[in-house]
């Protein structure tokens, strides 16, 4: 059984795409692009978030590839999109748990209020 590399760089590419479409949603004001100093945008910009991001769309590749997944032509644009919710997904269902056993210890706001 050979895995597809194409579904890998399909995955990896909606995985950047994601990264970068979050990104630069939540970085930009509102008010447009006149009042960006893009050197401070680049300076705070996460390379580490970046590439967990990636890392995630590695694995949502090498899943697809490894379950038999094939990418054509003319189903590129239709994977990107199918890859990017499974992405989306993981990415948020990791750092839920993340969190959690982050906090595991802390006692939250509503049970110190009951």
């Amino acid at each position: 059984m050979a895995i597809d590399l194409g579904v890998i760089f399909t995955a990896v590419l909606a995985s950047m795409g994601y990264g970068f479409f979050f990104y630069i949603t939540n970085e930009f004001p509102d008010t447009g692009f006149d009042d960006i100093d893009l050197k401070e945008v680049l300076k705070r910009f996460s390379y580490i978030k970046f590439l967990s991001t990636i890392i995630v769309g590695i694995a949502v590749g090498v899943i697809s590839a490894a379950t038999g997944d094939t990418v054509t032509p003319e189903s590129f644009k239709l994977k990107m999109g199918i890859y990017g919710v499974y992405i989306v997904t993981v990415e948020k269902a990791l750092k839920l748990v993340y969190r959690y056993l982050k906090n595991r210890g802390k006692r939250s706001l509503t049970q110190s209020t009951l």
